[in-house]
């Protein structure tokens, strides 16, 4: 697991640890770790998902989703990092524990649409990675269905349907119009101030990412999907509070307190880090400084994970 702690300049450090919490602060004019005002120095200590990757398909298609709700502005990461380190594991593609693609008719209220559009993503994602062409078809025309319903039916219109038809044997730009779509969908919601629904699709394709990553794991016992699941720890709290203001209503009340429960059981997962020796490049004018981290989560604790987001994806998609 590997974070970046960024130094450009004399002044100022930016701290992103291995869940993406950031913290600013001031250096000292004559610390003993001011380099020049041309310097860059690295440490790494945190998540996967900061490594540069040997794998073309993290792009921008991996990148965190952001959302906006009430002023406040949230980063969720993006469910196709966790469908790609799923297919490392080399656990075959599992279409049993996918959301059938069938059950969208039966969506009735704008809440279980927009959630599930968001779920449906997460497996669109994840069936995309297994080159599962006629399923991602079948995936992609439940998640427009659902948006037309919703009324932001642009995203997924007739010319993204077409191209992601014509794109079946690409996966690269199958991932890449995925990631169109949703960000087509979340600059609409936002411009028209429906932060409610742009909130909930991110939660459903927050809950089915952590679904899928606890199913796999509990057939492999894969490390990196491991680290993955309790890195969500902080990611849930952002979960939270996304859909926290709109509580007054009894979906999302229910939501919210299934989620509470789910975090409560992450309160005891840590993360222990071991700072390592530096390595310079002087011809970079770059000092990194690694880290290593080693994630505390014990079976136990992937067990109730596992069992509590089963619990809360059945909710939302039967």
């Amino acid at each position: 697991m590997q974070n970046k702690l960024i130094f450009e300049g004399i002044f100022i450090i930016v701290i992103k640890n291995q869940i993406d919490m950031k913290l600013k602060f001031a250096m000292p004019l004559r610390s003993a770790m001011v380099l020049s005002a041309f310097s860059l120095l690295t440490i790494g200590c945190g998540s996967d998902q900061n490594k540069e990757s040997e794998n073309s398909l993290l792009s921008d298609s991996t990148k965190t989703s952001i959302v906006k709700v009430n002023n406040e502005i949230f980063s969720i990461p993006s469910p196709i990092q966790t469908a790609i380190l799923i297919k490392k594991s080399g656990v075959a593609f599992k279409k049993n524990i996918l959301n059938p693609s069938d059950r969208a008719e039966h969506y009735t209220t704008n809440f279980a649409k927009a959630i599930n559009v968001g779920a449906y993503g997460a497996d669109l994602g994840y069936i995309a990675i297994y080159d599962q062409k006629q399923e991602a078809f079948k995936y992609m025309k439940s998640i427009k269905s659902l948006a037309e319903e919703l009324g932001i039916s642009d995203a997924f219109n007739a010319d993204i349907i077409e191209r992601f038809s014509k794109n079946m044997n690409n996966k690269d730009s199958l991932l890449s119009l995925i990631s169109v779509a949703y960000r087509t969908t979340n600059a609409y919601l936002k411009s028209n101030e429906q932060h409610d629904i742009s909130g909930l699709i991110v939660t459903g394709g927050w809950i089915e990412s952590l679904y899928l990553a606890t199913e796999i794991y509990n057939l492999s016992t894969d490390e990196e999907i491991k680290n993955r699941i309790a890195e969500q720890k902080t990611s849930l709290q952002r979960v939270i509070n996304i859909i926290k203001p709109y509580s007054d209503k009894a979906e999302y009340l229910t939501l919210t307190d299934n989620l509470k429960k789910l975090s409560a059981i992450y309160d005891s997962v840590g993360f222990n880090n071991t700072y390592v020796q530096a390595t310079t490049d002087a011809s970079k004018k770059l000092t990194v400084i690694n880290c290593k981290t080693e994630v505390a989560i014990s079976p136990e604790q992937i067990k109730q994970i596992s069992n509590e987001i089963k619990n809360i994806r059945k909710q939302i998609t039967e």
